[in-house]
């Protein structure tokens, strides 16, 4: 199926806290790219204890953050693959102001607790997510 170019395609973040599937929110996209970093595919069970993907590198340890996932928007799907793993920080409290500060890219975070936070180009009204102006 092709896009004419003249609208955007609107495509689903995932509830990562859910059942595979499960979208929170829709973002349009046009002429960027999205890519999602989050601790709810790729992970395993040991000893009672779950063990995700992302790690620390000073311990090799899967991080410790309040972060279920990561979507970031830029032109090129590179930038998002090195943003949505880079941004995962102990904390939404760092990782917004942290990737508010990166040029073009924009952030829909997504905590354990399913509160959902955007960066400063991007408005949540709750069932869609949009960019504020057309810089990434």
């Amino acid at each position: 199926m092709s896009n004419s170019g003249h609208q955007a395609w609107n495509v689903g973040i995932q509830n990562p806290l859910s059942d595979r599937g499960s979208v929170v929110r829709v973002v349009p996209l046009k002429d960027v790219s999205m890519v999602t970093s989050g601790i709810n595919e790729r992970f395993f069970h040991a000893n009672g204890q779950r063990y995700h993907h992302l790690l620390d590198a000073q311990t090799g340890m899967p991080i410790s953050t309040d972060i279920a996932s990561i979507s970031i928007i830029s032109k090129h799907s590179i930038t998002g693959e090195i943003w949505s793993t880079a941004g995962f920080l102990p904390s939404i409290t760092y990782t917004i102001p942290y990737l508010n500060q990166q040029a073009d890219i924009e952030a829909v975070v997504i905590s354990k607790q399913g509160d959902i936070h955007v960066t400063e180009g991007l408005i949540d009204d709750g069932k869609i997510v949009k960019q504020i102006h057309t810089s990434v």
